[in-house]
């Protein structure tokens, strides 16, 4: 993020350069887009701005929130707008259409093998339960197709809890 931060600042005046984000800014902005649900108010209402008291007409058991204590709302407002630039990756830009965000699943992948152990034993599941549509032979479904072999010959996916009860 801070990459890309550093080159807008290098278009702007010095006067409407954007200051980067140490780590325990990122991680409290994080923290704020998540505990923004609790609230009733949103957007900018988050902040008091200096105003010392919440402009509401509504009594309310919760106080209000006052994000001001943790960061000012204009330096939440550049971390919300440089967010999505975090995984852009524009050398695949004209052979990869999720060049935005690629570079996110590559990393979780990356993660996840390397934290998650597998198991020494693994069971490949070929089971399958039919779906019985009720209108019609397919139920307006693309999908359903005929396969001989399967203990109920009719659908493509396994889905051992799907609709099996109705």
């Amino acid at each position: 993020m801070n990459i890309a931060i550093g080159e807008k600042n290098s278009k702007k005046s010095k006067s409407q350069r954007v200051c980067q984000f140490n780590e325990s800014e990122f991680l409290v902005c994080h923290g704020l887009l998540i505990g923004a649900i609790e609230y009733g108010v949103e957007g900018a209402s988050l902040w008091l701005n200096g105003h010392g008291k919440a402009d509401s007409n509504w009594l309310s058991i919760m106080p209000h929130p006052n994000f001001d204590h943790f960061i000012p709302e204009c330096h939440f407002c550049h971390f919300r707008e440089f967010l999505p630039l975090i995984f852009q990756d524009e050398t695949v830009k004209d052979t990869d259409q999720w060049w935005q965000f690629s570079d996110a699943v590559k990393e979780f992948s990356n993660n996840r093998q390397r934290l998650v152990k597998r198991a020494k034993i693994e069971a490949i599941d070929e089971s399958m339960c039919a779906y019985h549509p009720r209108t019609t032979s397919t139920g307006g479904l693309p999908n359903i197709s005929f396969i001989k072999r399967k203990p109920e010959p009719l659908g493509l996916y396994s889905c051992s809890f799907f609709l099996t009860s109705f």
